[in-house]
């Protein structure tokens, strides 16, 4: 078994606590962060928040991510059936935080004209979390409304803390296997969500200027 997580993700001398645990840490800020400078810590940290869908017709997901300095919502629906995939992607201004400091409360909210991804996060509070998405119109309309069932209990969440190359550092919360219900529309057609199964993806990190997810 995965030892607990620590209560901050940095030790005392402001060094990244590396490991890979159980639940979450208290204290997720990288702002003490020892070895970069203030200026890096200020300007180069990232967060974002996904929550993906799986099941036998529909594979679909939304996302926001905060830049720093930039905002980015995405979002996309695939169906296994016929092939279709409606997909949306946005930049804009970042002008507050649009990811939480805490995966399991508060909300990531990314807001354009015709394009809008927001996660409300209430694990604490009841157990759950809502994707609702609101991006483009006509045929390439996608519509999500989806209640996922995380209370902590039935899949404990994963958490790794992470070394990265100049003295940077990552963490990440994932959990997955999660129960997931309500509703999607892609263009014209609705579909309704039961059976399904969702996956969520928390991470505040230092990444480098070029970093590549492969």
């Amino acid at each position: 078994m995965l030892p607990k997580a620590p209560e901050s993700i940095l030790d005392a001398s402001g060094q990244p606590n590396e490991g890979t645990y159980r639940g979450v840490p208290r204290d997720l800020s990288l702002s003490r962060l020892s070895t970069v400078s203030r200026l890096t810590r200020c300007t180069g940290q990232k967060r974002w928040l996904y929550v993906g869908l799986f099941s036998e017709e529909l594979v679909a997901g939304g996302c926001v991510v905060d830049l720093t300095y930039l905002a980015n919502g995405f979002a996309f629906a695939f169906r296994t059936g016929d092939g279709e995939l409606v997909d949306h992607h946005h930049l804009g201004p970042r002008l507050r935080q649009v990811v939480p400091d805490d995966p399991t409360k508060g909300a990531a909210r990314f807001a354009l004209p015709r394009a809008r991804v927001e996660v409300h996060n209430a694990v604490q509070a009841d157990g759950q979390r809502r994707l609702d998405v609101r991006m483009g119109g006509g045929h390439k309309r996608l519509r999500m409304n989806l209640i996922v069932e995380d209370d902590g209990r039935a899949v404990e969440p994963l958490c790794a803390i992470t070394r990265l190359p100049e003295g940077r550092a990552s963490f990440t919360h994932k959990v997955v296997g999660l129960p997931v219900h309500g509703e999607v529309t892609m263009g014209g057609r609705r579909l309704e969500i039961e059976n399904a199964l969702a996956a969520v993806d928390y991470t505040h990190c230092l990444p480098e200027h070029h970093t590549v997810w492969y």
